[in-house]
């Protein structure tokens, strides 16, 4: 639906690992959440248990997770600007349905670069492209899936 303009937006700060932060938003209703860049610093339990309270929280949900693989997870040890924030361990998800147990069904993996934009690049950057963003070897390091709430 389209928003109307004296609805109101907000970013909220919170620990996703603890999702205590749900309390200051309103029950009930649709949410489209877009987890970019955050699940490969939770464990697989911590992201279930935020699967599982937004399930909770909300009558609706759609999910677009990005993910690491173990393989990008483990090769992350040794160069990754992960490492400036911090962060001391990182995760990888292999099987994505094994995550949907939380209140959430699998929807599907989506490429990282869909192949109708890497049809509009000519020449060596439409094969840099269709090798490193969207080809096998970008599957094997990154993911992006999509989840619905049941």
């Amino acid at each position: 639906r389209h928003f109307e303009e004296s609805e109101s937006y907000r970013m909220l700060a919170g620990d996703l690992g603890k999702p205590d932060f749900l309390k200051t938003i309103p029950k009930g209703g649709k949410a489209a959440v877009v987890m970019e860049g955050v699940s490969m610093y939770l464990p697989p339990a911590a992201l279930q248990g935020l699967f599982e309270a937004l399930a909770g929280h909300f009558d609706h949900v759609s999910l677009l997770l990005d993910a690491y693989t173990s393989l990008a997870a483990r090769l992350s040890r040794y160069k990754n600007p992960i490492h400036a924030v911090g962060a001391g361990q990182v995760y990888g998800v292999e099987r994505p349905e094994m995550l949907a147990n939380g209140g959430f069904s699998f929807v599907k993996a989506h490429d990282m670069t869909p192949p109708c934009f890497i049809d509009e690049l000519q020449g060596v950057q439409r094969q840099i492209f269709k090798k490193l963003y969207a080809g096998r070897f970008s599957r094997r390091l990154y993911q992006l899936y999509e989840y619905e709430s049941k």
